[in-house]
């Protein structure tokens, strides 16, 4: 009896430790270094800017964005998000790739939609006026090894009704294995 009772309590311990080196194991930190607006259509948005910083002196990376929008935005718009690998002193487009549409990302996306939700985005269709996405730390933990180290992300929104390009930013991310 008393070894039947030693190996479940081994077992259970042994479950656990594997448990937690998966977890360790399959963990990866995404820092922002630097960000940027590289297009606004006027007709849809005004005064966007992107702004990274670190909060506080040893504290993780944060990413602010601030604009303001002149229509309601709901599924009408598709976000793209285009990742670049820097490789050979250049980005590169590298496989990786997300597209959504804007409702569906903030409101089932496991990775995107909860970095926006945490940043205090939790309505949608998202109405007219001041956007405000303060604090966002990119503190998501990705399920599995991201394949390159240093790279960009382009974020694109689109209007589906015309296909026109309403937004364009980017992002130079580093990821790191933890």
């Amino acid at each position: 009896m008393y070894y039947i009772v030693n190996s479940i309590s081994c077992l259970k311990s042994l479950v656990l430790v594997l448990c937690l080196l998966t977890v360790a194991i399959h963990c990866m930190k995404i820092i922002p270094e630097r960000g940027s607006i590289t297009y606004v259509d006027d007709k849809y948005f005004y005064n966007a800017s992107l702004s990274v910083r670190r909060n506080g002196k040893r504290g993780e990376y944060i990413v602010n964005v601030d604009l303001f929008g002149k229509h309601t935005i709901g599924n009408n718009v598709t976000i793209d998000i285009i990742f670049y690998e820097y490789l050979h002193n250049e980005f590169r487009r590298s496989f990786v790739e997300m597209h959504f549409k804007t409702c569906d990302m903030i409101q089932k996306d496991p990775f995107v939609g909860l970095i926006i939700r945490k940043s205090g985005l939790v309505t949608c269709p998202i109405p007219a006026g001041k956007i405000s996405l303060k604090s966002m730390s990119l503190d998501v933990e990705l399920p599995s090894v991201w394949p390159f180290e240093k790279g960009k992300g382009e974020m694109i929104a689109t209007d589906n009704a015309n296909g026109k390009m309403m937004i364009r930013g980017e992002l130079v991310l580093t990821f790191k294995q933890k």
